[in-house]
């Protein structure tokens, strides 16, 4: 037993934790998992988890050729990430149904090793150090993440808040980001090759809205530069 900063209430936490699944074998290790007890569950005569976390999860963000995103899962047998799968689902879910899972409100990935593989452009991000909140909302998940990754030798804190509205099956992304120099981004993938006559640093917000179904429908930037230098190509001849 723990007792949770700053919610203040008493944590149930396992280390070594295994999932087993319905035949008797082993389909998930989780080196960590921490959880908090629904108190209206507790009084209609239930034991459920209203907030979960999950220490040290693999994870495998994807973007397919088409556009379209979806969470999979990294190579290897009995991932963490067979874990949160399910407890993403059940977020959607309405409270209080018959599940024990449907009253979970709030789902914590903490100090998570995330990769984003976009097949789309051939880029591979990794993120080994990242903090994932879920909370369920009126119409879907309110999330935010904080990304620590590397670019060109040179650590990169990246911090996403985003809304996904499961009616309209929509995802909002607001990305915000600190000096981050584009000429790097210019030797992970051809596309990003223009990137290479920006040589000075940026900050600001990208914001993205996606349909779940159909890719990207919007971005917008709000961008902000320091000193540095922009190459223009030789325009003789």
């Amino acid at each position: 037993l723990t007792w949770a900063r700053p919610s203040q209430n008493i944590e149930i936490r396992l280390r070594g934790a295994q999932a087993v699944g319905a035949s008797g074998a082993v389909v998930a290790d989780v080196p960590e998992l921490a959880l908090s007890l629904s108190g209206s569950a507790l009084l209609a005569g239930k034991l459920a988890p209203r907030a979960l976390s999950v220490f040290g999860a693999s994870l495998v963000v994807l973007r397919n050729e088409d556009g379209k995103f979806e969470l999979g899962l990294p190579k290897g047998e009995n991932s963490s990430a067979q874990v949160l799968l399910p407890l993403l689902g059940d977020l959607l879910a309405p409270p209080g149904a018959a599940r024990s899972l449907s009253y979970l409100t709030r789902l914590n990935v903490v100090d998570a090793d995330l990769v984003i593989d976009d097949k789309r452009t051939g880029v591979v991000w990794e993120a080994p150090k990242t903090d994932i909140t879920f909370i369920r909302s009126e119409d879907g998940i309110r999330g935010s993440a904080t990304l620590e990754t590397r670019l060109d030798g040179r650590a990169a804190t990246l911090n996403v808040d985003g809304v996904y509205r499961s009616g309209e099956q929509k995802l909002a992304l607001n990305i915000g980001f600190l000096d981050i120099r584009p000429r790097v981004l210019a030797s992970l993938s051809p596309r990003y090759a223009a990137l290479s006559a920006l040589d000075l640093p940026l900050s600001g917000t990208l914001t993205l809205n996606m349909d779940i179904a159909g890719g990207l429908e919007t971005a917008a930037f709000n961008l902000s530069g320091g000193a540095g230098r922009l190459a223009v190509p030789n325009m003789d001849g």
